[in-house]
């Protein structure tokens, strides 16, 4: 498994995570940033907390395209000196959808406002901050490119994040069903603990539903455990 090659698809996820809004002095004044001050809930909640990496939303004007994020993002990453990671999206909350930026990577919270001063500088539009928010548990969408290896029937693993992987759904299940799915799958104790999303990917001309897991220390057997307690599931559906 270990010589499996790498495919990069394109495509997208839908979360629940709990968000909040960053204080003024570390961002560009007047805009609204959201820190996810739990990923991963689903995983960390049940009582892991060590080694969580910030995840943060940049809540724009207008919804860019996957196409100018991409591009904009490239540019940037040629003047600053660390890596990121950037992709268009949306959160759901206080009965509205905003667009965002997702950004990932950063360790050090005093380039959030330096990567804002460049996104501007490209023209992508900040919305003005209007709205505190604490701990508000919100639906997140994102899209986004996929680089897994193949390890198994209808299972990938995360070739840049090791404690992500994927596994095929049969079938597309709707968000409050998917929710419902894995709130029965996490009933199995043998499993332990995991976080799940529903994601996608597009693939021979069609979109392949996924189930998301992440879980530290992740291997191949545990990855198909879950998988095959979700199909099993399914099929009593």
């Amino acid at each position: 498994m270990k010589n499996s090659k790498v495919i990069e698809r394109v495509g997208g996820l839908l979360k629940e995570e709990p968000l909040s809004s960053m204080d003024n002095d570390t961002i560009v004044k007047d805009t609204w940033v959201l820190e996810a001050t739990d990923p991963f809930f689903g995983y960390y909640n049940d009582g892991h907390d060590v080694n969580k990496k910030p995840y943060f939303y940049f809540v724009v004007e207008e919804c860019p395209s996957f196409e100018t994020i991409i591009r904009v993002t490239h540019s940037i990453r040629q003047k600053v000196n660390y890596d990121f990671d950037a992709a268009p999206g949306s959160v759901y909350l206080l009965k509205t959808t905003f667009p965002v930026i997702r950004i990932r990577g950063i360790d050090h919270y005093c380039r959030i406002k330096n990567l804002q001063e460049l996104y501007l500088k490209h023209g992508i539009q900040f919305k003005k901050s209007n709205r505190k928010i604490t701990e508000q548990m919100t639906q997140i969408r994102t899209e986004k490119f996929f680089y897994v290896k193949p390890v198994g029937q209808d299972l990938f693993l995360d070739n840049i994040q090791e404690e992500k992987g994927y596994f095929t759904l049969p079938r597309y299940v709707n968000w409050e069903d998917f929710k419902k799915l894995t709130t029965e799958a996490k009933y199995d104790t043998s499993l332990l603990f995991f976080d799940a999303a529903h994601a996608y990917f597009y693939e021979n001309g069609k979109i392949t539903d996924l189930v998301r897991i992440f879980k530290e220390k992740l291997t191949v057997e545990k990855l198909s455990a879950i998988r095959n307690r979700y199909w099993k599931l399914l099929e009593q559906k």
